[in-house]
């Protein structure tokens, strides 16, 4: 319920691996958050129920990666 806590996420989606192609490299989960701005980002970061989800999740969570992006139209 991060989305619905912290106003700065326009939405998040999260889901466990399905890939049948065995490249994870030990991830299980992907977690994709979107913000309009890096400003935005940036608070979520330092938010209160942001920063308890993390505390929460660390000792369940073996490995992170966090890509930060800024999405690119595909070109045809």
């Amino acid at each position: 319920d991060l989305k619905d806590k912290i106003p700065q996420v326009l939405s998040m989606e999260w889901g466990p691996d399905i890939s049948p192609e065995s490249l994870q490299q030990g991830h299980t989960h992907a977690f994709v958050l979107e913000f309009d701005s890096a400003t935005h980002r940036d608070e979520y970061l330092q938010h209160a129920d942001h920063l308890a989800f993390v505390n929460f999740i660390q000792d369940a969570v073996k490995k992170v990666t966090v890509i930060d992006y800024i999405p690119q139209k595909s070109v045809h």
